[in-house]
């Protein structure tokens, strides 16, 4: 695959249901060169809760990493 029509692909995401699945997807991503992320659905669960820790969020992108964090301003607390 090219590095020009990589880079013309928008950036999608591959929601796993378990880490098995995970772990094979991430890998066969890195084999075939793929253009995606790799994330279990509890990750954007917890994220869409305000729940996901800072250390939890090592399969999303930049701009996903630092929203929603628990306790901070803007976060919605799934307890209220």
């Amino acid at each position: 695959m090219s590095a020009q029509w990589k880079s013309t692909l928008p950036v999608s995401y591959c929601i796993t249901p378990c880490q098995n699945c995970h772990a094979q997807i991430h890998d066969l991503s890195h084999h075939f060169d793929g253009n995606f992320y790799v994330s279990n659905l509890w990750t954007f669960l917890a994220l869409s809760l305000g729940v996901l820790a800072e250390n939890e969020r090592e399969d999303l992108r930049d701009e996903l990493r630092g929203i929603w964090l628990p306790g901070h301003p803007g976060t919605p607390n799934p307890l209220h």
